[in-house]
């Protein structure tokens, strides 16, 4: 359940604000529920499915991590 909220908030940030959201920005936004024992790397997860659905053209990225290579060639 933690990922669709993830999910929807990633895709939020790039449908409202042409931003690609850095982790510390998930972590913070979900830092209750890590707290609580979710697992940090489903930020990585969510990420890399969003990035394999999602063209980045004309986004602002400001995560640090891997994103799918289709999406580097549209970037």
């Amino acid at each position: 359940m933690l990922k669709n909220f993830i999910y929807a908030y990633i895709s939020k940030r790039f449908d409202d604000d042409g931003i690609l959201p850095d982790a510390d920005e998930i972590y913070e936004k979900f830092q209750l529920e890590f707290d609580h024992g979710a697992d940090i790397n489903m930020i990585d997860s969510v990420m890399e499915g969003f990035t394999r659905t999602h063209d980045l053209s004309g986004i602002t990225v400001l995560w640090e991590g891997r994103i799918h290579e289709r999406s580097l060639a549209a970037h």
